[in-house]
């Protein structure tokens, strides 16, 4: 039985998609692991596990199924996420002997998420 002109323009939009949505994919976890690498590079560290929080960024494919897959990737620090805050944002310094001022914030994260972004939009816009 001959395809009618619309299963074929259906067949061959559908096709173009899924070509289109490969590189998408290539080209978001590429960029999540050169901000991965950014961030192992400019994270502070220090004598009391600074090496740890350096080496613990990882990236988390974020994708759903369903209808309309949903491509995304995550980066978090898999050994002291609780530090990813604390360091990025300010915060009374506190002990158990009294209140010693706040801590200076370190911009890594924000930088890196910057430089990602902008990486990110300009290889979409290159590739597609």
């Amino acid at each position: 039985m001959a395809k009618s002109v619309q299963d074929q323009i259906s067949a061959i939009l559908e096709e173009y998609i899924d070509k289109e949505r490969d590189k998408i994919e290539e080209i978001t976890k590429e960029t999540a692991q050169s901000v991965v690498a950014e961030l192992k590079k400019t994270s502070p560290k220090s004598d009391r596990g600074g090496k740890h929080y350096r080496a613990g960024w990882r990236v988390k494919d974020g994708k759903t199924a369903g209808v309309r897959r949903t491509i995304s990737s995550v980066v978090y620090n898999a050994t002291k996420p609780q530090l990813t805050h604390l360091l990025s944002k300010p915060h009374d310094v506190v002990n158990q002997f009294g209140r010693y001022g706040r801590s200076t914030p370190d911009p890594h994260i924000a930088d890196a998420e910057e430089h990602g972004n902008e990486l990110y939009l300009k290889r979409l816009e290159r590739e597609l």
